[in-house]
């Protein structure tokens, strides 16, 4: 950038004239006898600074008419033809440690009055020397590239520096033979202005316990902030592999920095070098990577102070579930929400949905300490949702607050009328639970379906699993789409869960509507195009806590107030609808019935009378249908 600038400075910054002093050439400058027009000041706006490895220099717009310019520079006089001055070149100019630079300029020709003079106040910003490049590993020496600007190199081994100014670009390491294991060495550039041109990020690399290799050292310090990890730079290194809780390479970055508010957990980064000569470094050992505060224990759980600190919630699982492979007996990750998280500051991820599921099969306790999770908003299109994927037997979540929660499953079928994909479904807290589900609140909460299962907290609450003391308030509306003309299908909703094995107690559904639509399916192809349909209710199995009880399964001490089921399947001989309920094969007990209205159309219907439905019309305040 500087090529030109150099070489006219050179040949046009003077000290006046040869033979005089800054004095003389002050006088000359401030002749002003021309009889013409005064000349244009120096635009101010366009005086700007620069600084590269030449110099640091001050650039402006040529002023019409000017024949050369006079500038004053902390006390230091001197004069250019050209529209831009080097400092370092300027005799008896002394740098500003502090890179403050007091300046006066203005323009003069031969004919004309000097243009006013503009005064300025500027700090000049400095850079970082580039890094060296190691290029050679040649009977025990190493050598570098040289950087431009640097006037030297600093060296250390192992942490101790060899040598602070050295201007060679090799280092014989035959001194440190008799050192055991791997050498690190880190060099960096320096320059003898250090406050412009400023020491270079280290290049660090290792040489083997043979003295036969070189290779990029792992990164072994990180920063963390509002989910954004970062390092120190490497200046060996020309690139950075983000490897994910899947343990592969899920992105590439130049820069030291990496954002994972979209999606992927970073398990591990490892340098690229930037040399043939250097092999990449392995990746950084997981349990560097600090997310979270705290030690995971009872006494000292992880603390979930931000929305990204409950996704971390996967990485720290992933690593429990590596450590049990080699030591079973290692304890489970304890954890505590310690504020109240509104998903209205995060934004849109994919499909806008702003949180994601913990997909890491979840073995520890997660105390919600009663802090509310709010404005969650979930967009997704088929498979599952819920907090988390699995949560296993020994394992606890509990004391959650869920505020306004928005959930949509957009299922599209192809347009070869392949039906829905199994296992399809809505819920808060687990698709699977095998461990223990308690004092969970769902508050005004909106889950939509266009097919799959619906429920409040747990999809599958397996044999020895438990779901305690969980609850739903407020405005809550569990709703069934059109589940699509190519969809012969129909689907279960609850307030709870929708297949119980273990236990379901204590729970209370304050107020809950369970809503279907008539949906459309294809009668009739002609060579993969849909020809006639028929239509259908949608959902076919309703309950305010439980819609399947298994063999096994007990719900007991639940109650409901109000629940309202609209546009359900008119079929009420083969199908199933209960208050607490609908399809009961295990122990149903102690359970305290509301107001159940049920119709078959869009209209509120009338409300139930029945405790118990039979085999001719399965609906009942406490259970469907006993089979």
């Amino acid at each position: 950038m500087m090529k030109r600038l150099v070489r006219s400075v050179i040949a046009v910054l003077t000290l006046c004239l040869a033979l005089t002093c800054f004095a003389a050439c002050g006088n000359k400058s401030s002749d002003n006898s021309g009889k013409g027009k005064n000349l244009a000041a120096v635009d101010k706006d366009s005086i700007r600074f620069e600084v590269d490895a030449d110099g640091v220099y001050m650039l402006w717009n040529a002023v019409e008419n000017a024949e050369y310019y006079v500038i004053t520079c902390n006390g230091v006089k001197a004069e250019t033809d050209d529209t831009s001055v080097n400092f370092e070149r300027v005799d008896g100019l002394v740098l500003p440690n502090d890179r403050v630079f007091n300046i006066s300029i203005y323009a003069r020709a031969d004919g004309y009055k000097n243009s006013s003079s503009v005064k300025l106040t500027h700090t000049v910003e400095g850079i970082d020397l580039v890094s060296p490049r190691v290029k050679s590993f040649d009977n025990g020496v190493l050598g570098w590239s040289s950087v431009a600007g640097a006037t030297a190199y600093k060296v250390a081994v192992n942490g101790t520096v060899v040598a602070e100014a050295q201007e060679a670009t090799t280092l014989d390491i035959s001194a440190y033979e008799a050192t055991p294991g791997t050498l690190r060495v880190d060099i960096s550039a320096v320059s003898n202005n250090g406050v412009y041109r400023r020491e270079s990020a280290k290049t660090t690399v290792g040489i083997n316990a043979e003295r036969t290799k070189l290779m990029l050292l792992p990164i072994t310090e990180f920063t963390f902030k509002n989910g954004v990890i970062g390092w120190e730079k490497n200046g060996g290194a020309k690139a950075y592999k983000i490897v994910d809780i899947n343990q592969t390479v899920a992105a590439t970055v130049t820069g030291t920095s990496y954002d994972m508010n979209d999606k992927i957990l970073v398990y591990g980064i490892y340098p690229v070098s930037a040399s043939a000569d250097v092999a990449d470094a392995d990746m950084t050992e997981p349990s560097d990577i600090k997310y979270l505060e705290g030690e995971g224990t009872a006494a000292s759980p992880y603390l979930i102070k931000t929305t990204f600190d409950l996704r971390a919630i996967d990485y720290y699982e992933t690593l429990y579930a590596e450590a049990l492979k080699t030591s079973p007996a290692t304890q489970p990750n304890v954890y505590r929400i310690e504020n109240n998280l509104n998903y209205n500051s995060v934004a849109a991820l994919d499909e806008a949905s702003n949180i994601y599921t913990l997909t890491r099969p979840f073995y520890g306790t997660l105390d919600g300490n009663n802090k509310i999770l709010s404005n969650l908003r979930v967009r997704y299109d088929g498979g599952y949702w819920a907090l988390f994927d699995y949560i296993t037997s020994g394992a606890t979540v509990k004391n959650i607050i869920f505020d306004t929660v928005d959930i949509y499953n957009e299922i599209v079928i192809s347009d070869k009328g392949e039906i829905f994909p199994l296992d399809t479904s809505i819920a808060t807290v687990a698709h699977n639970n095998y461990g223990t589900i308690q004092g969970i609140t769902v508050k005004n909460a909106l889950y939509i379906a266009k097919g799959g299962d619906v429920c409040g907290i747990a999809t599958y609450n397996h044999k020895g699993a438990t779901i305690s003391g969980c609850s739903l308030i407020g405005d809550n509306e569990f709703k069934q789409e059109d589940t699509g003309i190519y969809s012969q299908a129909c689907f279960e909703m609850a307030g709870i869960t929708i297949e119980n094995s273990g236990a379901v107690n204590g729970c209370l559904v304050r107020s809950l509507t369970i809503r279907g639509t008539v949906s459309s399916y294809v009668t009739e192809w002609d060579k993969g195009t849909p020809v006639d349909f028929g239509y259908f209710n949608n959902v076919s199995w309703g309950a305010g806590i439980a819609s399947y009880n298994r063999a096994g399964g007990i719900v007991s001490g639940n109650t409901y107030g109000t629940i309202d089921m609209i546009c359900m399947v008119a079929d009420v001989n083969t199908q199933a609808f209960g208050g607490i309920v609908a399809l009961d094969s295990g122990s149903v007990s102690d359970n305290i019935a509301g107001t159940l209205t049920w119709s078959s159309t869009q209209n509120v219907g009338a409300a139930v009378t029945a405790d118990y439905g039979t085999s001719s019309r399965r609906v009942g305040k406490i259970r469907g249908y006993r089979g």
